[in-house]
């Protein structure tokens, strides 16, 4: 599985690492060769610093993608991650809840501008007739249902007219 496959990355690096530590201690007890220690030294710093950046890759990215739920952010993507053996499966499950995320969205966006359309073309007449208690306490919808107090505009000319 895909920590299997981790582990052995992990193992691979720090086994690595001591015999990078192991050859320049060696070195330092038995040459001269300080060039060779050197650039040792340097492999071994190296592979400290890219064993870190491989068992932290995970965590990276877990926080960016909570980063991008939490600021809803669908348009991240975890791509990185497909390609890697490793972590192939965390990439695709994330991948997976960002669609699901974004899907969720793009359905919440569709029903409410249903109901800004349908909140926008309902005349105010009719409310004031399904909801009369509702009409009364209105100034608006009272103003315009009664054809004395109503402009003349009130039926027929965009709502900047009427105001």
């Amino acid at each position: 599985m895909g920590s299997d496959r981790y582990y052995a990355g992990i193992a691979l690096r720090v086994a690595l690492l001591v015999s990078t530590i192991v050859l320049l201690a060696w070195m330092v007890l038995h040459t001269d060769w300080y060039v060779s220690m050197a650039l040792l030294a340097l492999a071994a710093a190296t592979e400290a610093f890219l064993l870190m950046h491989f068992a932290t890759k995970w965590s990276r990215e877990v926080t960016r993608f909570l980063e991008a739920v939490s600021f809803e952010d669908t348009s991240a993507r975890f791509s990185g991650l497909m390609g890697d053996g490793v972590f192939r499966d965390l990439g695709a499950a994330m991948g997976r809840v960002m669609e699901r995320l974004s899907k969720g969205r793009a359905e919440r966006e569709e029903q409410t501008q249903y109901l800004q359309a349908l909140i926008n073309h309902v005349p105010v007449a009719l409310l004031s007739r399904i909801f009369p208690a509702m009409a009364r306490r209105s100034p608006r919808a009272s103003r315009l249902s009664n054809p004395a107090t109503a402009p003349s505009c009130a039926w027929n000319a965009p709502r900047a007219c009427c105001n």
